[in-house]
């Protein structure tokens, strides 16, 4: 018994706490970390390219993303008792199946469009780099492209990760 509640208790921590600074992570670098690079304009990029490059801010948080994503369905598979309908269609169920798909649907976008799109802003970044001068034309409107469209991905992730934390807090009161 006491093994586990444990191991329920560790799953638990690894879900809120991965999920906490999932949710932090994002809402820090679209609110306030992309629009100041792009005002900053290269010098922004500089810093950006340090984050990514050095510090893989996309390494984190696609790995807080997992973990948050991992431990969630071990505990919504214990909660549910095995997807049991009778669960799902109730309040707290619905809450927390809201929640779920709302998160799922965040880590797909950003494992299938956003960390892409941030690994070719870098990859472009780099090549601007090191050719030493401005950027070309050709270059520098890829990368006003791939901006818009990481504004874009970034706004849609960020309201499902909200979606998925106000309904998963909340559910149990539904």
């Amino acid at each position: 018994m006491i093994a586990a509640s444990v191991f329920w208790i560790v799953f638990r921590f690894i879900h809120v706490f991965s999920a906490i600074l999932w949710v932090g992570s994002a809402f820090a670098v679209f609110v306030f970390v992309e629009p100041t690079v792009a005002a900053f304009g290269p010098e922004g990029g500089k810093f950006i390219g340090y984050m990514v490059e050095k510090r893989k801010l996309p390494i984190v948080i696609t790995s807080l993303s997992g973990l948050t994503v991992l431990g969630g369905i071990v505990l919504y598979l214990k909660a549910s008792n095995g997807v049991d309908p009778d669960w799902i269609t109730s309040g707290p169920g619905l809450g927390f199946t809201i929640g779920a798909v709302a998160a799922l649907a965040a880590f797909l976008l950003g494992l299938i469009q956003i960390k892409p799109t941030v690994d070719k802003m870098s990859a472009l970044g780099a090549e601007i780099q090191a050719s030493g001068g401005p950027p070309q034309p050709e270059q520098l409107a890829t990368m006003e492209r791939l901006t818009e469209h990481f504004r874009a991905l970034g706004r849609r992730d960020l309201v499902l990760i909200l979606i998925a934390a106000a309904t998963m807090a909340t559910a149990r009161y539904w």
